[in-house]
């Protein structure tokens, strides 16, 4: 994501969630400093999960991502989020 964010300056984000498996301490603080940092040069992020925390993650991190346009979309919702995130 470095390079295409350092390629085009702002990107769009597909995150597709399949489960959630905690990984340690080292991948939460990747995670947190992507949020905080790399996170601003987002401008739309596509959530696809059935995981159903994540609608709720997704406003709870509102403050860290307010400047990103965010969507949650269900599983077999794929070609939707593309379009969602394609368009202007």
């Amino acid at each position: 994501m470095d390079g295409a964010i350092a390629e085009h300056g702002k990107i769009n984000l597909l995150v597709v969630i399949k489960e959630f498996v905690f990984k340690g301490l080292e991948a939460a603080k990747a995670d947190f400093k992507f949020g905080t940092q790399q996170y601003r040069q987002v401008s739309k992020a596509a959530f696809i999960s059935k995981v159903k925390w994540c609608e709720w993650a997704i406003k709870v991190l509102d403050p860290i991502t307010r400047r990103t346009d965010k969507k949650s979309f269900e599983p077999d919702q794929l070609e939707e989020s593309w379009v969602w995130l394609c368009s202007e």
